[in-house]
């Protein structure tokens, strides 16, 4: 026997069907709209610079947090990350090598 309390009725089934109405229009509202608005020059600009603003503010924010540790030590971080990152093109070694470069420059600075 079921509580009352876990009983489902017809206003929770019709809520469930509303809340998977909802979540499956979202996820599926992209895909029929990027065939309308494929030569959006607006767009196709913000999906070429978006990537690079997203990095930059990334970058600042990680720099305003920094300062008490110092800047040199960041400053190492990120020009072993862009120089393994040139080099091998491969996203893992240069993250690794980055932060390995961080944390080494943080103990010897």
């Amino acid at each position: 026997m079921i509580p009352a309390q876990l009983e489902i009725n017809a206003h929770t089934w019709i809520l469930i069907a509303i809340m998977f109405a909802g979540t499956f229009g979202l996820r599926l509202t992209p895909f029929v709209v990027r065939a309308w608005l494929a030569d959006n020059e607006t767009l196709n600009t913000l999906g070429r610079l978006m990537p690079v603003g997203v990095m930059v503010i990334l970058v600042v924010y990680s720099f305003s947090g920094i300062v008490d540790d110092g800047l040199v030590p960041a400053v190492i971080g990120i020009v072993v990350t862009a120089a393994l990152h040139l080099w091998r093109h491969q996203m893992l070694i240069s993250i690794v090598g980055g932060v390995g470069a961080y944390g080494l420059a943080l103990l010897l600075f």
